[in-house]
């Protein structure tokens, strides 16, 4: 008798775990969710938005174009990041450290290639716009 129970108690702390890091993905989303400028390298170079589901639509100043791009929250400090255009004649996904040090500052580690169609990534700091 002893060993169903003990079963039965730990498939109830594995369910609740699993919950509270959905509640935390989520949390992240949410804070990470709209729109946000660069402040660093390069202060209003480009524009993201991250929509609360899965897609980053990467507005550069210099450039019309609109880039998407789609991400996943792997863990509450890791995000991973399909660009959908080409880096180096194919689509890029990278997992990158994400940071969400404030409501209004966001950081993400070896995130934005330094130039479409080159290789090399940078660190990037943003601020939420108003």
């Amino acid at each position: 008798m002893k060993k169903p129970m003990y079963f039965y108690l730990l498939s109830i702390i594995l369910i609740s775990c699993n919950k509270s890091d959905s509640v935390e993905d989520r949390n992240l989303s949410d804070k990470i969710s709209g729109e946000w400028i660069e402040i660093s390298p390069c202060e209003g170079c480009n524009t993201l938005t991250f929509s609360n589901k899965d897609t980053i639509y990467l507005k550069k100043q210099s450039d019309p174009k609109i880039y998407k791009m789609f991400y996943q929250l792997k863990s509450t400090d890791i995000i991973e990041v399909t660009r959908l255009w080409e880096i180096e004649d194919s689509k890029k996904t990278s997992s990158h450290k994400i940071e969400n040090s404030s409501d209004n500052v966001l950081f993400l580690e070896q995130f934005m290639p330094v130039d479409y169609g080159t290789t090399g990534f940078d660190d990037i700091t943003l601020t939420k716009s108003n």
